[in-house]
């Protein structure tokens, strides 16, 4: 399995367009793939409201 850590640098986070954005090509790739903030438990990368539901804000790691 890969990892990759990222460091999100926009102001504001990851709010509902980057989120739908990144869901949408999550599920056109058609591939298992999670997303989680350092020391959180993984949640589905193809679901809005599931990235929404981290609270991804902006110096976050994920």
């Amino acid at each position: 399995m890969a990892t990759r850590n990222l460091v999100i640098n926009d102001p504001v986070g990851i709010h509902a367009r980057p989120a739908a954005m990144f869901a949408q090509a999550v599920t056109a790739s058609g591939q298992t793939v999670t997303i989680a903030k350092e020391g959180g438990n993984a949640v589905p990368a193809g679901s809005i409201l599931s990235i929404m539901g981290l609270g991804i804000k902006q110096g976050d790691t994920v």
